[in-house]
Protein backbone atom coordinates (compact mmCIF):
# COMPACT_ATOMS: atom_id res chain seq x y z
CA UNK A 1 0.00 0.00 0.00
CA UNK A 2 2.48 2.66 -1.67
CA UNK A 3 -0.49 5.02 -2.33
CA UNK A 4 -2.62 7.68 -0.82
CA UNK A 5 -6.15 8.18 -1.43
CA UNK A 6 -8.60 10.78 -0.80
CA UNK A 7 -11.73 9.88 1.07
CA UNK A 8 -15.36 12.20 -0.60
CA UNK A 9 -17.82 11.79 1.78
CA UNK A 10 -21.09 13.17 1.05
CA UNK A 11 -23.70 14.27 3.72
CA UNK A 12 -27.21 15.94 4.18
CA UNK A 13 -28.13 17.22 7.65
CA UNK A 14 -27.38 14.02 9.62
CA UNK A 15 -24.75 14.80 12.03
CA UNK A 16 -25.28 11.83 14.34
CA UNK A 17 -24.83 9.38 11.37
CA UNK A 18 -22.17 10.95 9.70
CA UNK A 19 -20.34 11.03 13.41
CA UNK A 20 -20.88 7.81 13.64
CA UNK A 21 -19.79 6.68 10.22
CA UNK A 22 -16.30 8.74 10.33
CA UNK A 23 -15.41 7.39 14.09
CA UNK A 24 -16.33 3.58 12.10
CA UNK A 25 -14.29 4.83 9.40
CA UNK A 26 -11.31 5.94 11.20
CA UNK A 27 -11.28 2.82 13.84
CA UNK A 28 -11.25 0.25 10.69
CA UNK A 29 -9.92 1.33 7.65
CA UNK A 30 -6.37 0.35 7.35
CA UNK A 31 -5.79 1.95 4.02
CA UNK A 32 -3.40 5.60 4.22
CA UNK A 33 -6.05 8.16 3.46
CA UNK A 34 -4.35 11.82 2.07
CA UNK A 35 -7.42 13.91 2.82
CA UNK A 36 -10.79 13.86 3.33
CA UNK A 37 -13.37 15.73 1.04
CA UNK A 38 -16.49 16.22 3.11
CA UNK A 39 -19.49 18.02 0.79
CA UNK A 40 -22.42 18.87 3.10
CA UNK A 41 -25.78 19.49 1.05
CA UNK A 42 -27.85 21.15 4.22
CA UNK A 43 -25.53 23.70 4.16
CA UNK A 44 -25.28 22.94 8.74
CA UNK A 45 -22.19 24.85 9.36
CA UNK A 46 -20.57 23.09 12.68
CA UNK A 47 -20.76 19.84 10.75
CA UNK A 48 -16.94 21.25 10.32
CA UNK A 49 -16.15 21.90 14.16
CA UNK A 50 -17.04 17.85 14.99
CA UNK A 51 -15.55 16.60 11.44
CA UNK A 52 -11.88 18.35 12.46
CA UNK A 53 -11.96 16.63 16.02
CA UNK A 54 -12.89 13.13 14.32
CA UNK A 55 -10.60 12.69 11.33
CA UNK A 56 -6.54 13.06 11.61
CA UNK A 57 -6.36 13.91 7.73
CA UNK A 58 -6.72 17.25 5.97
CA UNK A 59 -10.26 17.57 5.42
CA UNK A 60 -11.73 20.14 2.70
CA UNK A 61 -15.01 21.48 3.23
CA UNK A 62 -17.59 21.91 1.10
CA UNK A 63 -21.07 23.74 1.72
CA UNK A 64 -24.55 23.98 -0.07
CA UNK A 65 -26.36 26.55 0.91
CA UNK A 66 -29.93 25.24 -0.16
CA UNK A 67 -30.30 21.03 -1.03
CA UNK A 68 -29.40 20.85 -4.49
CA UNK A 69 -28.96 16.43 -3.91
CA UNK A 70 -26.38 14.11 -3.81
CA UNK A 71 -25.43 14.02 -7.64
CA UNK A 72 -25.44 17.52 -8.16
CA UNK A 73 -23.01 18.15 -5.15
CA UNK A 74 -20.79 14.80 -6.92
CA UNK A 75 -20.83 17.50 -9.95
CA UNK A 76 -20.31 20.45 -8.66
CA UNK A 77 -17.46 19.19 -6.36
Amino acid sequence: MDKEITLFITSCGRPGLLKRTLESFVKYNTYPIKEAILCEDSGIPNIVDFVKNILPYPIIFCYNLERIGQMKTNENN
